[in-house]
């Protein structure tokens, strides 16, 4: 959505995600070849515009 911003965050094997309205977060690990692998995110539910709900869910479908 323009205007938004989509942040990642990694701090000590934890990593925070948003799209601009709710945000995830968990653990992630990298393997041997870099790949990047999260456990469940644990995530906010509040209602916010629908383009930033959509975003959220796009975002949501790509972390997962």
């Amino acid at each position: 959505m323009p205007g938004s911003q989509l942040r990642v965050d990694f701090t000590d094997g934890s990593i925070s995600v948003s799209a601009g309205c709710n945000g995830m977060g968990g653990n992630y690990t990298l393997s041997a070849e870099s790949e990047l692998a999260t456990g469940p995110l644990a995530g906010t539910m509040m209602a916010c515009a629908q383009d930033l709900m959509d975003q959220d869910a796009w975002l949501s479908g790509k972390v997962f």
